[in-house]
């Protein structure tokens, strides 16, 4: 019971018991004793209730004086087959009944029933600070009365699970790809959406994918999304699968077929997705395919014929390593003496280089002369410039003073040579020096004709 106020308690403290029990009764019900915290909950509609209508339930806490702190409204245990969502948000408000003023707390509570017959919304306690008039706080207890709701099934509807109930709702289809070709093994993906108000995605129903023969389904998880517009419910449910056939054919996927109630105008509707006709066809095999180990051999062919000319390019050029390069024969080596001596200009050098080649380079019996190498190589630019660089160097310096020696002459006369000396004779890299003392040979040692051969 509220404390009185101490004025009017000194007033009527010398009064007798039963004169102050007559005075109780004929107070105002304000004055009277009444619960520091009080708990109820108003649906929006108190019913009846169709399968799956959305009702909104506000639970309001009252208290004649101040909260102390902010209450938990509690999760309620529901009995019977139905979904509870809290709104998630508590509005502190005022009222004012019989002369009185009360602080509130309002919390909301949206419900969807998924069973026929009663359902029953539970009564809610709760524990609450407040504070009194003197400042002091203390813990208040209430609790709800249960609420009773009759929920119908809309006539006219064959499955529950197949049924949306809203005031608007949409059944729409997309396809990725071309249904009128589809390669073998390759995928069509199907995606439904399924958009509806005043409800949440949690209910809604799902599409039940089936593949036919000879084509096989893959399924992605659902997308489910809720949203609020000004107070209203949206919720969304977009299921998608990939379907891949398995041979060529025509196949026929089912449609998806649902049921909308309004319970606003009491009309039942059919939505429905059409079914979707698949032409797969076969993947066409690319011509003159082979397999791998058939192009192996050519493949090799085709390597070693690039590493050949690879290595023939490093060695014509000298960029093989030093320990990779053909071993230089005495021949190859006093000619490349006589080039190096034509292109420097120097006539002793190259006189030297070009006797010593002819040695190497002609075959016995030959005598290893100037005059038997030009007639050998058949080359008379050869003899000439033999001849013209014989009297540049073993002349009298009074018969050619001064006179200036261009081996570029001797050096391009040389090299035909040498290129007709080695064709003559294939296979043949170095011409061996004949013995000093040839056993059982009347010919005598190989003579070298210097000055005066061409005279």
């Amino acid at each position: 019971m509220r404390a009185l106020p101490p004025a009017f308690s000194r007033l009527v403290a010398p009064l007798p018991g039963p004169l102050l029990l007559a005075a109780a009764m004929l107070l105002p019900a304000p004055l009277r004793a009444q619960p520091a915290l009080e708990l109820r909950v108003v649906p929006d509609q108190p019913g009846p209730l169709w399968f799956g209508q959305h009702v909104g339930l506000t639970a309001i806490l009252r208290t004649r004086v101040r909260f102390g702190g902010s209450p938990s409204f509690p999760d309620p245990a529901m009995t019977g087959h139905a979904v509870v969502l809290p709104n998630g948000s508590t509005t502190p408000g005022t009222e004012r009944e019989g002369g009185v003023s009360y602080v509130l707390l309002q919390h909301r509570y949206d419900l969807f029933p998924l069973q026929t017959g009663s359902l029953v919304f539970p009564a809610l306690k709760l524990v609450a600070p407040v504070i009194g008039d003197d400042g002091g706080s203390i813990t208040a207890q209430a609790e709800s009365q249960p609420l009773t709701f009759e929920v119908r099934l809309p006539p006219g509807v064959r499955d529950l699970h197949r049924l949306v109930t809203s005031p608007e709702a949409s059944l729409t289809s997309e396809v990725q790809g071309d249904p009128a070709r589809v390669p073998v093994g390759e995928a069509l993906t199907r995606r439904i959406t399924l958009r509806v108000s005043d409800t949440t995605s949690m209910v809604l129903p799902a599409v039940d994918w089936q593949a036919p023969s000879g084509m096989r389904a893959y399924p992605d998880p659902p997308r489910l999304e809720d949203s609020s517009e000004r107070g209203v419910l949206r919720a969304q449910r977009i299921d998608s699968a990939a379907f891949v056939p398995q041979r060529p054919g025509r196949f026929v996927l089912p449609g998806s077929q649902l049921q909308w109630f309004n319970p606003d105008s009491g009309a039942l509707t059919e939505l429905a997705i059409a079914p979707l006709v698949i032409e797969a066809v076969a993947v066409p095999v690319a011509p003159h395919s082979r397999p791998w180990w058939r192009t192996a051999p050519a493949m090799l062919v085709l390597l070693a014929l690039i590493l050949g000319l690879l290595g023939w390019w490093a060695v014509r050029h000298g960029k093989l390593p030093r320990r990779l390069m053909p071993a230089e024969t005495p021949e190859a080596a006093a000619f490349a003496a006589l080039r190096r001596a034509c292109h420097a200009n120097a006539a002793r050098p190259a006189m030297a280089a070009l006797l010593r080649w002819a040695a190497l380079i002609l075959p016995p019996p030959h005598l290893p002369t100037l005059p038997e190498l030009a007639r050998l190589s058949r080359s008379p630019a050869l003899a000439a410039e033999a001849a013209r660089l014989s009297d540049l160097c073993f002349a009298a310096p009074a018969q050619a003073p001064g006179r200036a020696w261009n081996g570029a002459g001797l050096a391009a006369a040389a090299v035909k040579a040498r290129r007709r000396l080695r064709r003559r004779s294939p296979g043949r890299r170095e011409a061996a020096l004949p013995s000093l003392n040839p056993a059982g040979s009347p010919t005598p040692p190989p003579r070298l004709i210097l000055p005066g051969w061409h005279r």
